[in-house]
């Protein structure tokens, strides 16, 4: 890929151009002053005839230099349209090889033997469920309430069962639930 571009370094032809006009300018003044002395007009105008041409010069040298640079970020974005083209394919490329693979591992069965284990190992063990007002006041009536995350909820969906229990009384129940449909 090639640089951005840069203005090429002829400070120097510019600087010489540019010393030339000044001494010139100079010169006029100096000679315009003379002229009103003596009338002599005529190397005046040969000076100024030299200021022209030098003028001339330095818009010509300015006006290559503005082709130059264009030229140059002509090519420049070239270079970086197809660099960039060629980064975004790659990327595509490694974006579907990865969705791919994303949809291959959703693809493999899951049985229900291990989510069943596994709801059984957090309803017992109470890891990963969260239960609110456990110690009630009236003995009598579960007031608690089991909060489960997403990810359990879905494993309980996954195999088919809707009542998910939300008090701590009915854990045992799903619990033993569960434990028959391992068998």
């Amino acid at each position: 890929m090639s640089s951005q571009p840069k203005l090429e370094k002829s400070c120097s032809e510019t600087k010489q151009i540019r010393s030339d006009i000044k001494q010139l300018k100079n010169d006029i003044i100096a000679e315009a002053k003379k002229d009103l002395k003596k009338d002599k007009s005529n190397s005046s105008k040969q000076k100024l005839n030299q200021l022209n041409t030098e003028f001339k010069k330095l818009a010509q040298l300015r006006l290559n230099q503005s082709h130059s640079l264009q030229d140059q970020w002509e090519s420049y974005q070239t270079d970086t349209r197809q660099s960039r083209k060629k980064d975004i394919e790659k990327r595509q490329a490694d974006f579907d090889k990865e969705t791919q693979m994303d949809q291959i591992k959703n693809e493999e069965p899951i049985k229900k033997s291990e989510i069943c284990s596994r709801l059984i190992h957090v309803l017992k063990n109470q890891d990963s469920i969260q239960i609110v007002n456990q110690n009630s006041d009236n003995g009598d009536i579960d007031t608690s309430v089991v909060i489960l995350p997403n990810d359990i909820l879905e494993l309980f969906w996954f195999i088919g069962v809707n009542d998910i229990p939300v008090v701590q009384s009915e854990l045992p129940l799903m619990i033993s639930r569960l434990e028959s449909l391992l068998k």
